[in-house]
């Protein structure tokens, strides 16, 4: 929880299902590669008092995440924040 990290790239899916909704970004790497991530949040009861729904987000939506990586190393992050492109910001905590 110590380190956050924030990535732009284009929603591949969005799934509003328990026990945590995941969002899966692409994301270009500085090399111009593709690289998806997964972030994981709240459940989908937590989302909807927050205002969110299975349809904030939708595939080709492109969006930044704003997480806590998981130490592993793996491609994945603790959602603490999605910004809009329209700079709209959905609050998943």
């Amino acid at each position: 929880m110590d380190k956050s990290l924030t990535l732009k790239g284009v929603v591949t899916s969005y799934e509003f299902i328990n026990p945590h909704a995941e969002i899966r970004v692409a994301v270009t790497d500085e090399n111009g590669g593709t690289v998806n991530w997964l972030a994981e949040t709240n459940n989908p009861n937590r989302l909807a008092r927050r205002g969110w729904n299975r349809n904030v987000l939708k595939p080709g939506d492109v969006i930044t995440i704003v997480g806590n990586p998981v130490k592993s190393g793996a491609n994945d992050l603790r959602l603490t924040k999605v910004i809009l492109a329209d700079g709209r910001e959905l609050d998943p905590l």
